[in-house]
């Protein structure tokens, strides 16, 4: 990377600085975007804000959390006025819900940073639907983020429930995703736990006629005989998806 002398900066940052695009992107927010760490000490330095929104307000942490390179983020992390708990967005999410989300391996670099700045307890802080980054992470498949996030407070965030009562395990039956099955179970969540519907995660297996996740739960010695809030068993809702056709 190019570093750039104060003198080639300063023109730049005193036309910039303080001028909002159409998208209410100030210049800082595209330097996190594209990575440009050395602008954006110098710019943070010469009065940047680091606390501004833009149209979809996030601020430049949360944007770093969806876009930038971990060296990004700590540098951010240094800064007077950079707050991990701030929420942003129509979701009101943290840096640490964004990065959740993120598919790649290497977003998992970012979330410990950011693990490491906040306290524990942001990992059971739900956004304004309902969800913790633990189910973000589930949603996205990204198993490194997953394991990184059950490190520690690993029952209350298998326990925790979306919007509509969906836990982790839910999800990740919802998604087809044996392999996210096998590690939330080998976490320890339970095989028989229960969402809003009163369904266990054998129920939606069942229900999606998904013959592999039904023997899996059958081996770990799920329940078949649970009703869910209609009284239906897995059964049930297997036999109607033909995953038990009836003689």
């Amino acid at each position: 990377m190019v570093s750039l002398k104060q003198s080639q900066v300063v023109p730049v940052c005193f036309q910039y600085l303080f001028v909002l695009q159409a998208t209410g992107m100030t210049p800082l927010m595209y330097a996190v975007k594209d990575n440009r760490t050395s602008l954006i000490d110098k710019m943070i330095d010469l009065g940047s804000d680091v606390g501004a929104r833009n149209n979809d307000n996030y601020n430049v942490l949360h944007i770093s959390a969806m876009y930038s390179r971990e060296d990004v983020v700590k540098l951010l992390l240094t800064k007077k006025g950079v707050d991990v708990y701030s929420t942003g967005g129509s979701r009101n999410q943290t840096a640490v819900h964004l990065v959740a989300s993120r598919q790649t391996g290497t977003a998992t670099a970012i979330l410990r940073a950011l693990l490491q700045a906040a306290g524990k307890d942001i990992r059971l802080k739900a956004d304004g639907k309902g969800k913790i980054p633990l189910l973000l992470a589930v949603e996205a498949g990204n198993q490194s983020m997953c394991r990184e996030l059950l490190s520690t407070l690993t029952s209350e965030q298998l326990k925790a429930a979306s919007a509509n009562g969906d836990t982790a395990l839910h999800l990740a039956v919802r998604r087809k995703d044996i392999d996210m099955v096998r590690i939330l179970v080998d976490y320890g969540t339970s095989v028989d736990i229960r969402n809003g519907e009163g369904q266990t995660p054998l129920h939606i297996a069942a229900a999606e006629g998904d013959e592999l996740l039904v023997k899996y739960f059958y081996g770990v010695r799920a329940s078949a005989s649970v009703t869910d809030n209609q009284d239906r068993t897995p059964m049930h809702l297997g036999t109607k998806a033909n995953l038990f056709p009836s003689s």
